[in-house]
């Protein structure tokens, strides 16, 4: 019966509601039908964030990089499956800012435990803890080269940090 449901609700253009009906089917109910109704609420939602409740933070990869990072707590899933993403593991309160390089091969992410932290983007490995700020860092940004970082910070000073190297040039 949730079947008939979940394609009636994606028909009347619900897909909330068919996303819903199809993640609380039983199991064992879930045939091709199932999978084909799945498929098609996927295509039409795209992906989904659950996210951490610490996470304040979400940026978007520049055009034409190939990386897909989830930012630090994370966890990307579309319509009940999980899709390719990294979780970054290390900050100690929650994130307030995140960037990526202009070439997308890494993410800056700035904390409210005044500290920010460079990632190489396709693996999730970190780069750099930068830290010095008396604050929670608020805000985070690369300079269009890439080879900077700037922080600003609740304790109304912003900083410069020169040179988180590119993932293959460590």
């Amino acid at each position: 019966m949730a079947i008939l449901l979940a394609h009636q609700a994606l028909r009347d253009g619900d897909d909330s509601g068919a996303q819903t009906l199809l993640s609380n089917t039983r199991k064992d109910f879930r045939g091709w039908e199932w999978r084909y109704l799945e498929r098609s609420v996927y295509d039409r939602i795209g992906v989904q964030w659950e996210l951490h409740d610490r996470v304040r933070a979400i940026a978007c990869l520049p055009a034409g990089a190939s990386a897909l990072t989830a930012l630090w707590g994370a966890a990307a899933r579309g319509a009940g499956r999980a899709t390719s993403a990294t979780v970054l593991d290390g900050h100690t309160d929650r994130v307030t800012s995140a960037a990526f390089s202009p070439d997308g091969a890494r993410a800056v992410t700035a904390s409210a435990g005044g500290t920010a932290r460079v990632w190489d983007a396709s693996t999730g490995a970190e780069v750099a803890a930068l830290a010095g700020h008396r604050g929670g860092a608020t805000a985070a940004a690369w300079s269009p080269d890439g080879a900077r970082v700037l922080i600003a910070s609740a304790d109304g000073t912003a900083r410069i940090y020169y040179g988180p190297a590119p993932p293959g040039d460590r």
